[in-house]
């Protein structure tokens, strides 16, 4: 009886300690299980772009990530970040079409695809390739992070495009152009950051806003659906035509 009782003491004082170990092995599998059940950009809808011949653009692997090639003698480039947990070439066909206007395009992978683990991710970019004219976009969490790189960068680059993303940096001494765009069926983005960026995301006159009828958050890349948003109204093609008619107002000059 005696040894049974002490036992059960010495089982009490390790208690706690064993709650706590398989609550950290719990929370600890949570977060590994967070990171890694990413969005895949869609294989069937991606995979061709890097085998197309036509159009005058090549889509490529680079060191940094992945080059769309506009294949015309241009000084601007974009970088761009891709959103929460999504695989960073879901957004070729979109960079493709913009690439079409006479843009170089750099997509970035970000660490853990998080983007605000990453800010300084197109530094390497810029490190290596030399154009006069930068232009800063990301989509979702990743127009976030950019957004501080833009802060950091000031006036070395030139525009800053967020798709249904809200910014966070104070950008009203740079001379940078600033364009957010998102749709009216977007459910993700929060329209309220978005009003309060309108403000200090670039000098006055320098800041563009447009809500695309009918566009919603996931379209602007190719992953499937999203949680919390909305359905579109329009076709994907569309949402990429009236998008990337805007940044060629603002940014193909």
């Amino acid at each position: 009886m005696k040894n049974e009782k002490n036992k059960k003491r010495g089982f009490r004082k390790y208690l706690p300690l064993i709650i706590a170990t398989v609550l950290v092995i719990v929370l600890g599998l949570s977060v590994v299980k967070y990171f890694t059940d990413v969005h895949k950009a869609e294989g069937h809808i991606v995979s061709p772009y890097f085998d197309k011949k036509t159009e005058g653009v090549k889509v490529s692997y680079i060191d940094e990530g992945i080059f769309v090639d506009s294949e015309e003698t241009t000084d601007r480039a974009v970088i761009y970040y891709p959103g929460c947990k999504i695989e960073y070439q879901a957004y070729i066909p979109f960079c493709y079409e913009l690439a079409k206007e006479g843009f170089d395009v750099f997509i970035v992978p970000v660490k853990m695809n998080f983007a605000l683990f990453d800010k300084q991710a197109g530094q390497k970019v810029m490190d290596k390739y030399d154009y006069d004219s930068w232009i800063l976009m990301g989509h979702s969490m990743g127009g976030i992070a950019i957004s501080s790189f833009a802060d950091e960068k000031g006036d070395e680059v030139d525009g800053l495009v967020l798709l249904g993303a809200h910014g966070t940096a104070d950008l009203t001494d740079t001379d940078i152009v600033t364009l957010v765009m998102y749709g009216s069926e977007d459910g993700v983005v929060q329209r309220k950051k978005v009003e309060a960026g309108r403000t200090t995301l670039a000098k006055e006159g320098n800041y563009h806003e447009l809500e695309i009828p009918g566009a919603n958050h996931a379209n602007w890349g190719n992953y499937g659906t999203q949680a919390m948003d909305g359905e579109a109204g329009i076709p994907q093609e569309e949402q990429f035509r009236i998008g990337i008619a805007e940044i060629v107002k603002y940014f193909n000059k």
